[in-house]
């Protein structure tokens, strides 16, 4: 009895001690909130939205995306990676279809770096702010490896995405996660404050974006004077080694047309034009026809059009002044696919008003 006695006597304290450590630790969460809900507190901060995406420039895009779809009617989203944001100019898209009588307002929602799988969950957040008539969907080969690296980094970086997680609001831990960043500033500022602690109080600097306010990035440089080293240093076998358009990637683009269609948009393919240096990269000559036939296997099956840009007649395929490196377009190659993509847009519309 003795001895119980003292062990129930020493678990009670401890319990008592551990309850006391709550308790404090809860008043420093109180008390750390309110503190960063003082305004001028917030001022002498680094904002805390770019530190929630898997990209610091993320936060630029999107908000030059809510900045655009607030003052007009967007009609036409163009989202996909480095290559679509580089390829296309939504500015000369709207131009050239004005003329031809489908004038309208479109955006490039692309976003570098991200797989369809990373994709599709951008695509969830954007349609929350945004009823498009169609979207384009701009691809290259390395958008469908399943056995990509770069892929497979990405999905995971943007896994962490607490902002990007919270704006599709697909899942409940997205629900949670929105709440959160609703509601608690200690939650939106927590990763600030992190490196803030871990660098002695400064902070690394904002990248200046490299995009326009609709979301175009326009390169000068020209391929074609590139010498023959700085073409071999261009190359970048990582998003095609063993090389496999069946997976992962072609499952979510088939996922991003259901969401397409879904919020009543039509969705477009696009294969991107690729220099003809690019193929180099690839482990087997028949690998890049492989990526062609997974491509059109989904469109036939989903029954949406599938503009091959890598398919133009002889003598009207892009060359090496159109190309910024091997697999961007500079700001010329992008002014001449963006009036071609509108083009065939105002044909597609034509066709179905006539319908």
């Amino acid at each position: 009895m003795h001895h119980s006695s003292i062990f129930s006597s020493e678990t009670h304290q401890a319990q008592w001690r551990a309850a006391r450590w709550l308790v404090y630790f809860a008043v420093f969460l109180l008390a750390a909130e309110l503190v960063l809900r003082v305004p001028a507190v917030q001022a002498a901060l680094p904002p805390p939205a770019p530190s929630l995406w898997h990209a610091p420039l993320v936060e630029d895009k999107v908000e030059y995306f809510r900045n655009f779809v607030a003052s007009h009617d967007v009609d036409v989203l163009f989202i996909g990676n480095s290559t679509t944001q580089a390829g296309v100019d939504p500015a000369a898209f709207d131009a050239a279809r004005a003329l031809l009588g489908a004038g309208g307002s479109s955006f490039n929602a692309s976003i570098e770096g991200v797989p369809p799988s990373v994709n599709k969950e951008f695509l969830q957040m954007y349609l929350r702010s945004v009823k498009p008539k169609a979207i384009m969907i701009g691809l290259t080969a390395q958008d469908l490896n399943a056995n990509s690296p770069w892929a497979k980094d990405m999905d995971d970086r943007a896994g962490h995405s607490i902002n990007l997680q919270a704006g599709a609001r697909d899942t409940l831990m997205g629900n949670v996660l929105a709440f959160l960043l609703d509601n608690s500033e200690l939650f939106r500022y927590r990763y600030v404050l992190h490196q803030m602690l871990l660098r002695g109080g400064t902070y690394p600097p904002h990248p200046d974006a490299y995009f326009d306010e609709r979301g175009f990035h326009s390169i000068d440089r020209s391929l074609a004077d590139f010498s023959p080293s700085e073409r071999l240093q261009a190359q970048n076998r990582a998003g095609v080694l063993n090389y496999n358009p069946q997976g992962e990637q072609a499952d979510a683009l088939k996922e991003m047309i259901a969401t397409i269609r879904s919020h009543g948009a039509e969705a477009i393919l696009v294969n991107l034009p690729l220099s003809d240096h690019y193929y180099a990269n690839f482990d087997s000559p028949d690998d890049y026809q492989k990526y062609r036939d997974a491509l059109r296997r989904v469109a036939d099956d989903l029954a949406v059009p599938l503009w091959d840009m890598e398919a133009l007649p002889e003598g009207n395929q892009f060359g090496d002044t159109e190309f910024g490196d091997l697999n961007h377009l500079n700001k010329v190659g992008a002014e001449r696919l963006s009036t071609m993509l509108a083009q065939r847009y105002a044909a597609l519309i034509a066709v179905q008003d006539a319908n």
